[in-house]
């Protein structure tokens, strides 16, 4: 960016702001939500799968830790999940049960209980 009139150069925008990828543009622009940006680049980049940014203007992806997202530019520590194989019971992932698969994402209060007319594999 550039406010100053005259200058040949242009200077970085700090981190969690780009020109947009537009030139001669005089303002650095916060990133979005979802989005980040180390110092000096020229346009925001969506944060990866297992991140996510909550706030605009970060210069990195908060970590979901041993969670993942199901898509890229997450926007909230909610859109964490357990990832494909586990499944996330009071508030942690663990391994699906044997037998049974589990997408990512999976969540034990979605799970079907069986019931009296339930046959062997929990469907009427």
């Amino acid at each position: 960016s550039q406010n100053e009139s005259g200058q040949a150069v242009c200077r970085p925008c700090a981190a969690g702001k780009s020109t947009d990828g537009r030139t001669g543009l005089a303002l650095c622009v916060e990133c979005s939500g979802g989005q980040f940006a180390g110092a000096g680049m020229a346009v925001c980049d969506y944060c990866p799968r297992g991140k996510y940014a909550n706030r605009t203007g970060m210069a990195n992806c908060s970590s979901c830790g041993e969670m993942t997202t199901v898509n890229i530019a997450s926007a909230q520590q909610a859109d964490c999940v357990c990832m494909e194989g586990s499944f996330r019971m009071d508030g942690a992932c663990r391994p699906c049960p044997a037998g049974m698969s589990c997408a990512i994402g999976s969540d034990f209060a979605n799970f079907a209980t069986g019931g009296e007319t339930d046959g062997p594999d929990g469907n009427p």
